[in-house]
């Protein structure tokens, strides 16, 4: 799948950029039917190559990718991926919410929101990367879009309303740090939590409406907004997940099914 000088990366897939995956990524035989449109799991020790595919269908990396099929395998990508990397400190960091005193339902209903939060955030990042300028030594544009100031804004009031969160700038950056913040304020939301007495969860959780946010139904509609916005009303997208079985057992059900 690498070539022998750059193995070592395999095990570091994770924290390289998409462009340096490409610089020295060989399609491995199957490569053309994982970048078809469809569903598809991807199975195989650690090591052994799950992250550096993933990333090598951002648009990122397939615009710098240099292989001479490269050209050609490109053009499978018709869709948008949204690229979301889950990994076990992470994972270990939501089991620690609430300091420990949050009982198990509430905890997973924690978890459940952060990852939802963190995947929205994974999808206005590649929704800012068909927007911005391709530079650098690419090879080719892939599904670049331009958005004027007045149009970007009113992407993000329809989204963020959707999403129920308030940037403070109408901008998708505005929005990405907006998602940030929530993630951020979710330790405080439930270190309160964990003090409220078993009536006044059953209150909170019903009141608040992080708790009740779709995954699935929030993309779908964000995609479907930005792609009326650009006259595409027909655009695919695609969720790539790495390591999905670190995800809240729901959340996992839900994209599963």
């Amino acid at each position: 799948m690498r070539t022998e000088t750059s193995i070592i990366e395999l095990y570091n897939a994770r924290d390289l950029s998409p462009e340096e995956v490409a610089e020295s990524f060989v399609p491995p035989s199957f490569m053309r039917t994982l970048m078809k449109r469809n569903n598809t799991i991807i199975i195989g020790p650690r090591g052994s190559g799950k992250t550096t595919l993933l990333k090598m269908l951002q648009h990122s990396a397939l615009e710098s990718w240099a292989h001479q099929s490269a050209d050609d395998l490109v053009k499978l990508v018709d869709y948008t991926t949204v690229f979301v990397p889950i990994d076990t400190l992470w994972t270990l960091q939501l089991n620690g919410l609430g300091d420990g005193r949050l009982d198990t339902e509430s905890l997973n209903l924690f978890k459940r929101v952060a990852f939802i939060l963190h995947s929205l955030g994974c999808w206005v990042e590649a929704a800012m990367s068909r927007m911005s300028e391709s530079g650098g030594r690419k090879q080719r544009e892939l599904r670049r879009i331009s958005l004027n100031k007045n149009d970007e804004a009113e992407l993000v009031r329809s989204i963020a309303d959707a999403w129920m969160i308030q940037p403070r700038i109408l901008s998708l950056m505005g929005l990405k740090g907006a998602i940030d913040r929530k993630i951020f304020d979710l330790s405080v939301l439930a270190n309160r939590f964990a003090m409220l007495d078993p009536d006044s969860r059953k209150m909170e959780l019903r009141e608040n409406p992080l708790f009740h946010l779709s995954l699935l139904q929030c993309v779908i509609y964000a995609s479907r907004v930005f792609d009326d916005l650009i006259g595409k009303p027909n655009d695919k997208w695609a969720l790539l997940y790495d390591e999905l079985e670190l995800a809240p057992p729901e959340v996992h059900e839900e994209i599963m099914k």
